[in-house]
């Protein structure tokens, strides 16, 4: 297939080689020349943003707390930190900001490695679905590449393109390649408890993967419960949020959304909807209906009645810290045997496949040192994932300014490739009318798990030897 495999360029420039994992001898440190092209330093720049940007939001979170000017502000918003549940109600969707997700830094990003998504199969937008993304790499640069931004427009020939099963596209195409359907990408719950990355993470468009955000978001309960339309740009959208496919927004609309940000007006009617919507929680709940923007809930007596939805769709980075510890160059190492939740929860789901994702490239962007097992290394990382769900390996990737020391990944081809939908049985054979199936039976989710590591095994003997030429081995589920 054309534009698959081979050595990655961007903007005609080679792609530095992958990091092979093995020790050179001699090192020294390989500056990068003076006569760098604009575009590439800006590339640069997007990814370090996102590397550096949990650390950022925190410096100015501390820094404002010496600040006395914003110490009318701090109380309320912590507040609204421990008490909003927009993370894991359903909300992500509708609340995330269009402007935000197709800002030019994330085109930049993008190009950097270069992502790009590769379909194997249309998905129907009458369906949901549950995305398996693997492997985790060290922080899943593919991942926020080809599921959160929406950077790239519509191309031009999208009806005569799409008519193939097999497309590629750069990162940023989500919407174009799966058109009507809304996905959102999961991460920790702990993530929307640190102050002002979580507005961040809201208006990109995450939420939780906590089990009570991953059946809203399936079943779009906010969106019934809130009358909301099929797309909405939510409080940081631009004019209006969303218009016209995948959400794209004109240029009018985009700088209205960039002046919003240093409009006064705008930061105080922030402040008094976050004072509004503190209110519930000091007043009696019979006054809860006479506030701003409340309506009086329906009675048990009427209840609305359950529905099959289509086109939501949520994104699981299944391997999760463990797997994580296991990223090395030039391997695919997998946790998945015993990651039965999301199986669960495709089989409690009606109309709702599973589709395997499997990212060529993501345990290639940084150098990584795995400690021997039963090591006082070993064992630190093992007891932080179990103290605080999340641990990050020793690493090691490429500088600003160098090529083979710093933080920020290496330019390495991220290939996500998108396989088809494993759907469970008891969905093929039910049908409008019938009467939902019971919880899943052990059986039934051992089947569905063989189902999808056959079309997750499929996708590596289809793609490993144009997108992985230089692998040490093959895909390996180790758990």
């Amino acid at each position: 297939m054309d534009g698959v495999g081979g050595e990655a360029e961007v903007d005609g420039h080679a792609v530095p080689p992958a990091p092979s994992g093995k020790k050179k001898r001699g090192f020294r440190i390989r500056f990068a020349p003076l006569c760098i092209p604009l575009r590439r330093r800006l590339q640069t720049l997007a990814v370090l943003w996102h590397v550096l940007a949990l650390g950022l939001f925190l410096t100015v979170f501390w820094s404002s707390c010496f600040n006395p000017l914003m110490w009318p502000i701090l109380p309320p918003y912590l507040l609204h930190l421990l008490l909003s549940s927009s993370h894991h109600n359903g909300a992500s969707p509708y609340i995330r900001s269009s402007l935000l997700r197709s800002l030019p830094i994330w085109r930049y990003y993008n190009a950097f490695f270069p992502i790009r998504i590769i379909r194997t199969a249309k998905l129907s937008p009458e369906r949901n679905y549950i995305f398996g993304y693997q492997p985790h790499g060290i922080i899943s640069l593919g991942a926020w590449g080809a599921f959160v931004t929406d950077s790239e427009p519509a191309p031009a020939n999208s009806e005569e393109g799409d008519e193939s099963e097999c497309r590629v596209m750069p990162g940023g195409s989500f919407s174009h390649l799966f058109p009507g359907i809304r996905n959102t990408l999961l991460t920790l719950d702990g993530n929307f408890r640190i102050p002002i990355y979580r507005e961040y993470m809201l208006s990109m468009g995450l939420a939780s993967v906590s089990r009570r955000s991953c059946e809203a978001l399936l079943s779009g309960d906010y969106a019934r419960t809130h009358a909301l339309p099929s797309q909405s740009g939510g409080f940081w959208s631009a004019k209006g949020g969303d218009s016209g496919p995948g959400g794209a927004i004109n240029g009018r609309a985009k700088i209205y959304g960039y002046l919003s940000y240093i409009s006064p007006i705008h930061w105080l009617l922030f402040i008094v909807r976050l004072f509004v919507s503190l209110l519930p929680v000091f007043l009696p709940s019979r006054l809860h209906s006479h506030l701003p923007g409340n309506t009086p809930a329906p009675t048990p007596a009427s209840p609305a009645p359950k529905t099959v939805t289509g086109g939501n769709a949520i994104t699981i980075v299944v391997g999760g810290a463990h797997e994580a510890l296991l990223t090395f160059p030039n391997t695919t190492r997998l946790i998945l045997r015993r990651r039965l939740g999301f199986l669960k929860l495709a089989l409690r789901h009606p109309n709702t496949s599973l589709v395997p994702v499997l990212a060529f490239g993501e345990n290639d962007a940084f150098e990584t040192m795995l400690p021997e097992k039963g090591s006082w290394l070993h064992w630190f990382q093992h007891a932080v994932k179990k103290w605080m769900g999340w641990t990050v390996p020793m690493f090691a990737g490429r500088g600003v300014f160098n090529y083979n020391v710093g933080f920020v990944p290496f330019r390495v081809q991220l290939n996500v490739v998108v396989g088809r939908e494993v759907t469970p049985r008891r969905w093929r054979e039910w049908r409008e009318g019938m009467e939902m199936p019971g919880e899943p039976a052990d059986e039934e989710v051992r089947e569905l798990q063989e189902e999808y590591v056959d079309e997750l095994m499929r996708i590596w003997e289809e793609w490993k030897d144009k997108l992985a030429p230089n692998r040490d081995g093959d895909l390996e589920i180790v758990e």
